[in-house]
């Protein structure tokens, strides 16, 4: 069979390429991430550990597989060609694009000083390394991913404060999540947004609208997600979850999740990233049916993930 490029090396990538080396172990694959570890970057956010946590070179070796360590600059699906920033492009046969979401960006200044971090952009190592000389954190957060990471925080000690400019989704319960993030010593600045981590090479401080400066030595920016999709040359269409307006180009994991933008809780996405996988790989093997329908969040599930962030009850799937 012809090669097939993986570009981006989270969870559905892996599940992807773990089930095409059980079933035809001789397939060649080539994993294309600007990263060279993978981690759970839900475990991450919800407990700052990196459990999972291993070397992409070392793993791609051992499963006897190319792995190539690039930003991707621009794709050209017409002629199968691959950009990337430092090394010479590549043609493919197969491509499957499994890069994941990325962080939407908002009008704030100072996110190039150190200490600030979009959710999708945390260098773990980097995190952990500032943690150890931090103790104030501030969090932006418009989705439970935010709350999580402040809960987290919270945890070892730091001093973490809160900005939310909207929290619809937690519906009837906001009022007891906010007095309970309070009530832990975090205060919640409501309808508010951040305007600038002021500092010269560190984060310094935090300033918000309303106007307010307090002092914070890291940022943390839950600002919603979006598919990480923005590197093709050509307009692509995503049908029927996987596939594409182009022959041999598919989409895998999150990426393809065109409703994103409204996902507030990401109870599933791990496990189904997962299934998606092994669905697709099936496919590309050997030609079985790719379908793929995303579980629907159900207010009781909401419920749950609530009583969650409140300590009250476990999450019962």
């Amino acid at each position: 069979m012809r090669e097939i490029c993986v570009l981006g090396a989270g969870t559905a990538a892996l599940a992807f390429i773990e089930r095409i080396k059980a079933k035809s172990p001789q397939q060649k694959i080539r994993l294309i991430d600007n990263k060279s570890y993978y981690f759970n970057k839900k475990e991450f956010i919800s407990n700052l550990s990196l459990g999972g946590y291993f070397d992409l070179r070392n793993w791609a070796q051992g499963k006897g597989i190319e792995f190539i360590q690039d930003s991707v600059e621009r794709i050209n699906p017409t002629r199968k060609k691959i950009y990337f920033k430092e090394n010479d492009s590549i043609d493919f046969d197969v491509l499957v694009v499994a890069t994941g979401l990325k962080s939407k960006k908002l009008p704030m200044k100072g996110e190039h000083r150190e200490g600030f971090f979009y959710l999708s952009q945390m260098r773990p190592a980097e995190v952990k390394d500032l943690l150890k000389v931090s103790c104030e954190a501030t969090v932006y957060a418009s989705t439970v991913l935010g709350c999580r990471l402040a809960l987290a925080l919270n945890s070892l000690g730091k001093e973490v404060k809160i900005v939310a400019e909207g929290w619809d989704f937690f519906a009837q319960d906001l009022e007891r999540i906010v007095a309970f993030l309070q009530d832990k010593g975090m205060p919640v600045y409501r309808d508010c947004v951040i305007e600038e981590a002021i500092g010269e090479a560190q984060v310094k401080a935090v300033k918000i609208s309303p106007l307010k400066v307090f002092s914070s030595q890291l940022v943390f920016v839950d600002s919603g997600l979006l598919p990480n999709n923005d590197f093709f040359q050509d307009g692509i269409n995503i049908h029927d979850i996987f596939f594409t307006n182009y022959e041999n180009l598919y989409f895998l994991g999150d990426v393809n999740c065109k409703n994103i933008s409204n996902e507030f809780f990401f109870q599933y996405n791990h496990e189904e990233a997962k299934k998606q996988g092994a669905v697709l790989a099936d496919f590309v093997l050997e030609g079985t049916l790719a379908f793929f329908e995303r579980k629907v969040i159900e207010e009781q599930v909401k419920k749950d993930v609530i009583e969650q962030i409140l300590g009250e009850s476990e999450v019962k799937l």
